[in-house]
């Protein structure tokens, strides 16, 4: 300040320390008051009040502002102490959203003819930006009062492992809370997350729940969270009249699993259990789309990701129920690979860490001729889950008006699988072409949204087509396998209306699924009686 070449000068502003991307956290200013030296403090100009004995409280806010800009002018520099708090003239509600985007508190909105006036004032207004997110319920308090449930106790996934963020007590009713509680003490586990309190219940982190919050701490606890409810996938398929059971009670009863606690990804992921009994929920909707199909294995023998890996062929001690036939590969040599036969050949697999199945698009019984076709769309940075659902609607109807009947599931992914049921007519390489062929119109014609070269770097803000599973010997992700990653998402299937109603594919997974499957139907139920020549 005394450099700034004026005798007296009284400057309205505030002072704040910011974080690796420039944005001012409250909880770090804090920290530094308490803390003492070692902290870079920024004062942030933003009024001139008083300029060598002239008080200015009366001058109009525009005339104040541009009198404190030229005061500063020559002084500044990107690592001064002192910062000139700039501002935007017009489009408000841009703004707000811009900082809403950017993570920032707020906004202040001042009239530009307002005199200064101390304290509370009609002529400025304070917007405050609050952001809601998705947060996993990892615990709770219990109480009393009418519904139960004192507080949620907040978990976020980063990088496979699930972090205390802290606690909301706001935000639900009684009746909200008695049912969430019927919900939860089923869900209780021992294990509690580092840093949640003593008074916190432990459970499972299987729900997942919007919260309303201001910011976040250093220690990245949120501040004034408020539930806003939970999110769930809703699906909307009847149930069929007689559903076809094709795993019996005999099945279940003779599932194994050594190790049924041993978490798969780190400390607090589910649990090799966790996929047995997945596996057992969604059997008869997912044999029918697997049976007598090649079959590709994703095993996870051991708690590390790292550790993963394909199964393409026939193993030592595979179930003896697995079926092991000889294909001829592209050197012309003679491999053995597998197909799921039964129930209890697929039950079986659970217990050797199979997270994920991938299958042919074609059967055992003509393996050169394919019956079924996919369009993975694979969006690249940028992308929303809205633009991702909006290109599928647009690839339909490309499909139908070739005669074609397609069917849409979740990747497990970011993505969507189109999936069309063919006549088992054409060759491989004839099918392969045909899918480039579709590809090759639908990003000619949508430059702006799809494009069928790999790499991240062509894809950035648009949707990559992979048409290339449909070549030999290439796989998909079958319809509900689960996908190895923490919080075990499912490859689901969906009728298109239920498409325009999911707000994220990773509210389909191994805890939500099968619950939902007990109240609804296979959209795929149909799928091979609506097979169609695919264009050559």
């Amino acid at each position: 300040f005394a450099r700034l070449g004026v005798k007296q000068a009284v400057i309205d502003g505030e002072i704040v320390v910011l974080d690796d991307k420039g944005i001012s956290r409250f909880a770090a200013l804090q920290d530094a008051l308490s803390q003492g030296a070692g902290t870079t403090l920024v004062f942030y100009a933003f009024d001139l009040l008083y300029l060598d004995g002239w008080d200015l409280r009366g001058v109009r806010l525009d005339k104040r502002k541009d009198l404190l800009a030229r005061l500063l002018s020559g002084h500044l520099s990107g690592r001064s102490a002192i910062q000139y708090s700039d501002h935007v003239e017009g489009d408000g509600m841009a703004l707000f959203d811009r900082a809403s985007e950017l993570g920032l508190e707020g906004v202040i909105s001042k009239r530009t003819d307002a005199t200064y006036a101390g304290g509370r004032s009609t002529t400025w207004m304070k917007s405050k930006a609050l952001r809601i997110e998705n947060f996993v319920i990892a615990g709770y308090t219990a109480s009393a009062a009418a519904g139960g449930i004192g507080a949620l106790g907040l978990g976020e996934w980063v990088d496979g492992e699930l972090f205390y963020r802290g606690k909301t007590g706001t935000g639900f009713d009684a009746a909200g809370m008695a049912n969430l509680l019927r919900r939860l003490e089923p869900l209780r586990i021992p294990d509690r997350l580092e840093g949640m309190p003593k008074d916190m219940l432990p459970v499972r982190p299987t729900l997942t729940a919007r919260i309303q919050y201001a910011n976040r701490t250093t220690d990245n606890a949120l501040r004034h969270a408020v539930f806003k409810g939970l999110r769930e996938a809703e699906l909307s398929t009847p149930v069929a009249r007689k559903r076809k059971r094709l795993i019996s009670d005999a099945d279940l009863a003779g599932i194994w699993v050594t190790n049924p606690t041993r978490k798969l990804f780190g400390t607090s992921g589910p649990t090799k259990l966790d996929i047995a009994v997945y596996y057992a929920a969604v059997g008869d909707f997912m044999l029918p789309h697997l049976f007598n199909r090649p079959v590709s294995l994703f095993r996870c023998p051991t708690k590390s990701i790292a550790d993963c890996f394909f199964q393409r062929h026939a193993f030592n001690g595979m179930p003896p129920t697995i079926k092991v036939f000889e294909i001829k590969n592209s050197d012309d040599e003679n491999k053995s690979y597998i197909s799921v036969e039964d129930a209890k050949g697929y039950l079986a697999l659970a217990q050797f860490g199979v997270i994920e199945f991938h299958a042919w698009g074609t059967h055992e019984r003509h393996l050169e001729k394919p019956d079924r076709v996919i369009f993975d769309l694979d969006p690249g940075e940028g992308m929303e889950w809205r633009e991702i659902v909006s290109a599928a609607v647009h690839l339909r109807g490309h499909l139908e008006a070739m005669g074609l009947v397609p069917f849409v599931k979740t990747s497990g992914g970011k993505g969507l699988h189109i999936v069309v049921p063919i006549k088992p007519k054409l060759g491989w390489k004839q099918v392969h072409a045909a899918t480039s062929r579709i590809a090759t119109q639908l990003a000619a014609t949508g430059r702006d949204t799809f494009v069928t070269v790999m790499g991240e770097r062509n894809r950035k803000r648009r949707i990559f087509i992979d048409f290339h599973r449909n070549a030999r010997s290439a796989t998909a992700v079958a319809a509900y396998s689960l996908r190895a990653r923490p919080h075990l998402p499912a490859s689901t299937p969906l009728a298109w209306r239920d498409l325009e109603s999911i707000d994220s594919p990773e509210d389909l997974n191994y805890s939500s699924l099968p619950a939902l499957l007990t109240t609804t139907g296979d959209p795929w139920a149909d799928i091979n009686e609506a097979a169609r020549d695919l264009p050559a």
